[in-house]
Order: structure tokens, then sequence, then C-alpha cells
């Protein structure tokens, strides 16, 4: 029971891996994230770029990548005011969070490198590849003529 619920879930993961790959090369080829994007909920979508799946609020605006949205003055205030939280690329995650403290408005945005998915993918299929050539390799040198009982 265990061994069909391993090989299953291999079967499974190679499938995700298969559509991780897919969207590792779709993430390259210079789509518009406004255009060609999925939404979950009317605040949550999701894109693939540059070997990122991104997950973002706003579907007009796009994942936010670093565009001007105000102007500092003299003493480093913000115009309009706003409240910035995040992290830029590090250890293949990006993450913002822009409110302007005037209106309320919100921008966020999360993306997580494909590397991700592709390596916990490839976990079990890489693992019945190995168990199944052991297993294989094992009953050739048991059946070959100079085995011993």
């Amino acid at each position: 029971m265990l061994q069909r619920v391993f090989v299953s879930a291999a079967i499974a993961c190679t499938a995700l891996l298969g559509v991780a790959i897919f969207l590792l090369v779709a993430s390259h080829c210079n789509l518009d994230p406004r255009q060609h994007s999925v939404s979950i909920t009317g605040d949550c979508h999701v894109t693939v770029a540059n070997g990122y799946i991104e997950f973002f609020n706003d579907a007009e605006y796009g994942p936010y990548r670093g565009s001007i949205v105000a102007i500092l003055d003299d003493q480093g205030n913000s115009h309009p005011p706003i409240e910035r939280t995040g992290f830029g690329e590090t250890w293949g995650v990006y993450y913002r969070h822009l409110r302007w403290l005037d209106s309320g408005d919100v921008i966020w945005t999360v993306a997580i490198s494909l590397v991700y998915p592709l390596v916990l993918f490839s976990i079990l299929p890489v693992t019945w590849g190995w168990c199944r050539w052991r297993h294989t390799h094992r009953l050739r040198k048991d059946s070959s003529p100079g085995a011993q009982p």
C-alpha cells in the first residue's frame, strides 16, 4: 500500500514538474502581466515573468517592479505620502507592499523563483527512479550465474 502511495505521489510530482518547466519557459516570453495573468480572487492575481511566479493585487497596474510611485522632497518626505514595506530579491523571493497614506490605496507583490517548485517537484521522481534503478540492479546481481543463494 505504501509503495502505491509513493508511486502515485511520484507520478503527480512528475506532472507538476512538467507544469513548472512549462511556466519557467513561459516566464521568459516577455508576456504582459496585465493581459496574461490568472485571477485567483478579485484582489489576487498570478503571472510568470523572468523565472518568477508573481502574485499581486492590482490587475490594472500589474505586479510592482520598482517603478516610481512617489517623489521625495529635500527633507526626504514622499509626495504623495506613502508607507513602504518589503524586501528585494533575497534567496529568490521578492516582496513589496506600498500603501498611500492619503487615499489608503495599496499595491503589493510577492514573487517566488521558479527554482523552488522545480527542486521540490523533482525530489520524489528522482527518488523513485533511484529506488527503481537500485531494485533492478540488485535483481540482476542476484540472478547472475555466479550469485550465491
